[in-house]
């Protein structure tokens, strides 16, 4: 059978094949940027306390981040994405708006 990972027993739907409209929008998306009195454009993250007796998600969060150590400091771009995962391990880091 081609589909053995498959649990349900039934072939996955959709042929993985993504709609000219679709990835329009999804470009239009990408491209947009904040508007130029809004926040900055690069956040300085600094790791501050240690993951130990953590969860492993927050573990790898901050090594999304590029946070693996402690002290470790990174300029990151301003976008919704990273500032969720801040968000996530916000007791871990400390944070500041910087302009680019």
């Amino acid at each position: 059978m081609k589909h053995e990972n498959n649990r349900s027993g039934k072939k996955p739907s959709g042929t993985g094949k993504v709609s000219k409209k679709a990835s329009e929008k999804v470009s239009k998306k990408a491209s947009k940027k904040m508007s130029p009195g809004s926040a900055s454009d690069v956040l300085r993250v600094k790791r501050v306390r240690s993951a130990i007796r953590r969860p492993a998600r927050q573990k790898a969060t901050l090594h999304a981040l590029g946070l693996g150590r402690m002290n470790r400091v990174r300029e990151l771009p301003d976008t919704p994405s990273v500032r969720g995962m801040i968000a996530k391990v916000a007791h871990l880091v400390s944070m500041e708006e910087t302009e680019a």
